[in-house]
């Protein structure tokens, strides 16, 4: 019987105990002479031996999780988050309006600017992850500034209003994840939001400027997303 089956069957009790019957304990033990004790004053049950976990999110930043967040738009730069152009800016020569582009891009020359930019970075101290993403790669997924949005305590996927940019943030979470930072909201429904249209004035309040004239529904999306940005 599959275990997930058996766990919410009712019934995990006799399925564990079946399960483990023919194990050994640390010293040595049967199992089977241990069915008379009681597990309920283990730490596994929260017994005496059971630690809380009294230490808030936040205190948790930089130990359990990566450390990460940013509150302002002037404090010390420290790392950031970036994809290096490629191939995938060939899409724009035959018609760079189709992939949102002002004009034809030299993929080449993108990648040398980009290349100049992170030893820029690097060589006052920043630290610069890369984007790996899959194939095919969208000929917008150089500007990650759009993906997500930094806060205090981790980051709010972001979700491009446009069928085109569709999926890059996929491949912006899978970076993050790779860097422990947390990733406190991914929008659903159809909300959409990019990270570059919030700006934080100070530690308590940032601004949201909503693209593409968003309806009453959608500015009430906006707030329920925003709201995560209020700390302490």
């Amino acid at each position: 019987m599959d275990i997930a089956e058996t766990l919410s069957g009712g019934y995990c009790c006799e399925a564990v105990n079946s399960m483990y019957s023919n194990c050994m304990t640390s010293n040595g033990m049967s199992s089977n002479s241990m069915k008379n004790k009681s597990t309920f004053d283990t730490a596994a049950y929260g017994g005496g031996g059971w630690q809380p976990r009294d230490s808030s999110h936040w205190d948790e930043i930089g130990d359990v999780w990566g450390d990460c967040g940013i509150d302002s738009e002037w404090r010390t730069l420290r790392s950031v988050i970036v994809h290096r152009p490629g191939r995938e800016l060939e899409a724009s020569l035959d018609n760079p309006d189709q992939v949102q582009m002002l004009e034809r891009v030299d993929w080449g020359k993108a990648a040398a600017e980009h290349d100049q930019m992170v030893e820029a970075y690097r060589n006052n101290g920043v630290e610069v992850d890369l984007v790996q993403p899959r194939e095919p790669v969208s000929p917008n997924q150089m500007f990650c500034a759009d993906l997500f949005a930094m806060t205090p305590q981790g980051a709010i996927l972001a979700r491009p209003a446009s069928v085109v940019r569709a999926g890059e943030e996929v491949q912006v979470a899978r970076c993050l994840a790779q860097r422990d930072v947390p990733i406190l909201s991914t929008l659903t429904g159809h909300a959409t939001f990019e990270g570059a249209d919030m700006i934080w004035v100070n530690r308590h309040c940032s601004l949201v400027g909503p693209a593409c004239g968003p309806t009453r529904k959608q500015r009430g999306r906006y707030h329920r997303y925003c709201t995560i940005s209020t700390w302490r």
